[in-house]
């Protein structure tokens, strides 16, 4: 399956996942997969919340920011990856004066399978 994700609408999300400031999401998810591309704002940022029953990557597109996994703090540049694992939390923040763009994948993990 081949998508643009200019070609979904744009859902303005404020303080997602309990967070602060503003987040623009497309979205598109099935029975196995959410896929999303979230842009945070400058000072926004993704609240901390635990992966249960799922996990999350995120790949940073474009900015800077900083994520909080396990209790540390850990600088995020373009390229970097965020693999937060079930049962573990995180949050991630822009720091910068620009948009912090990330493409993320939550894949539905199920016990049955």
């Amino acid at each position: 399956m081949v998508f643009n994700f200019d070609d979904f609408e744009v859902q303005l999300a404020n303080g997602l996942k309990g967070g602060e400031g503003d987040a623009l999401v497309r979205s598109f998810s099935d029975d196995l997969n959410a896929v999303k591309k979230i842009t945070l704002r400058p000072g926004s940022y993704l609240g901390l919340h635990t992966h249960e029953g799922t996990s999350e990557i995120a790949l940073v597109l474009d900015g800077k920011g900083e994520v909080l996994e396990d209790g540390r703090h850990k600088p995020l540049r373009q390229g970097d990856v965020v693999y937060c694992p079930e049962g573990h939390a995180h949050s991630i923040r822009n720091t910068s004066d620009a948009d912090l763009l990330l493409f993320c994948v939550i894949p539905e993990q199920k016990a049955e399978r």
